[in-house]
Order: C-alpha cells, then structure tokens, then sequence
C-alpha cells in the first residue's frame, strides 16, 4: 500500500511457481532448462499494472532444475604460467543463449587476456574474440557499530559474455601478462639477432629417446598467477503473449553467489 498526498493507491502483486513448461509448442521453449514463474503486479480493482521501463530492476531468484550436467559450472581454482597460454574448454549447448565466463585472481594490477574460438583451440593470432582485463580493486567507505567511517576494498571477479549463433565446443584461452626484463628476454643465440661470437657454433637438440613423459606444470609462487575460473550459459526468459515465444529482451540474468 503506497500513500501519494491524497491519493491512496493499493498495489499487489501474484505470484506462481509450476515444475514443467506450460509454453512448450514453441521451438525457443528448448532454452527453458528451470521452474517456471509468474509474476503478476495488480492495483486495487485487480487489473495488472505495466511494469516496464522502470528506475530498478525487479529481481526474482528461480532455481534451475536438477543437477548441472557440465561440471565446467563450478568455480575452480587453477593457475597460470608466465607468457603460458591455459585453454579451458565447454560445450555450449543452446544457440543464442549467452555464455559467461568469469575470472578471479588474488593480486591487484594483474593482466589476463584471454582468447576465445568455437570448434578449436584459440592462439595469440587466430581467435574469434580477444579480451584484455586488467584486475583492480574497488573501494567503498562504510560505517561501523561506533559510527566511524571505514574503507573495504576487494578486488572483483570480471567477467566476459559471448552468445553462440549455434550449439558449439567453445575453447577459451587464458594467458598472464608480465613484465619481463630485458635480460630474461634476450637470449644469447646464434640463430638470434643480438650480440655473437665468432666462435659461436649453433648445435641442434638431440633428437627424442622415443620415452614419453607427461608434463605436469609445478606451481612457482613467485612467477605464477592464481585464478579462479567459472563458466556458464544462462538466460532470462519470459513467454511474450505478443510474439508468442520465449524471449529475453528487457530481461537479464544477474550473479548471485550464495556461497554453495
């Protein structure tokens, strides 16, 4: 109930939760993978209120039903080698339908940049998308019990969004960005353009033993970028009574962690 000077305006609102689609004849029906809601605002005769463009967004958790099926939908923790490329990989299952990718690291002033292909593994030269994120922290002033004022800082997850235009395996490719010296940059070879001797003899690797040995990555602390990795494709929909079909404009999805 909102009172408005002389006015007197009673709101309400309906609310419904079924477990299956009740809009399944439509082919965009496919991307409904939850529990399907209702939500009707409504004044005082009972007529529905228009609730579009407004100031704030209304926000309505709804479940997904089941289990997740990739387990790329949890948060991970990995890490990356210096000028190293990391490729993760996921099967985008629905076309249209955004997939978001969202990355932590513990250190203010790190640079990500990472390189994402559909069917393929990305490089630094071949890639369908190429983003750049460089981590800051952000800073907010609060106020204690003893109302002093306060400043928390911490450093934010970011996040990149691509839509698939079909169901495809999405390849991203992650890679740190240092600062490298001069001196660790230059090597001193003979097939090089720097600084030679004339005494210099260039000589091949030998050719492999024909062992095969897997190269597991141990972690420096001193070089190496921890990062935590999540990756999902999810979508706000509502059925439009106008277009007769599942669609998500003027809606979207927001993060929420809920800490499980």
């Amino acid at each position: 109930m909102v009172n408005y000077g002389l006015s007197l305006v009673t709101l309400s609102f309906q609310m419904r939760a079924v477990d299956f689609n009740p809009f399944s004849w439509d082919i965009s029906s496919k991307k409904v993978k939850s529990n399907v809601i209702s939500l009707d605002f409504q004044n005082g005769n009972g007529k529905k209120i228009n609730v579009s463009n407004l100031d704030n967004d209304i926000e309505i958790v709804i479940p997904i039903s089941g289990p997740a099926t990739n387990t790329s939908n949890a948060t991970e923790h990995y890490f990356l080698k210096p000028n190293r490329m990391f490729i993760h990989s996921y099967y985008a299952e629905l076309a249209n339908v955004p997939v978001s990718m969202r990355i932590g690291v513990q250190e203010e002033g790190t640079v990500v940049k990472i390189f994402l292909k559909f069917g393929s593994r990305p490089t630094v030269e071949d890639s369908d998308y190429n983003f750049t994120i460089l981590f800051r922290s952000i800073c907010r002033n609060q106020v204690d019990y003893q109302q002093n004022k306060s400043t928390s800082c911490v450093l934010e997850e970011r996040s990149v969004t691509v839509v698939p235009s079909e169901p495809s395996l999405l390849y991203v490719g992650l890679l740190s960005v240092h600062n490298v010296t001069d001196h660790a940059r230059e090597r001193r070879s003979c097939f090089g353009n720097g600084r030679e001797r004339r005494s210099c003899v260039g000589v091949k690797d030998p050719p492999p033993t024909g062992v095969a040995k897997v190269d597991v990555p141990k972690y420096d602390p001193l070089t190496d970028v921890n990062y935590t990795f999540t990756i999902t494709q999810a979508s706000c929909l509502y059925w439009s009574e106008d277009k007769e079909e599942w669609t998500s404009d003027g809606c979207k999805v927001s993060y929420i962690n809920t800490g499980q």
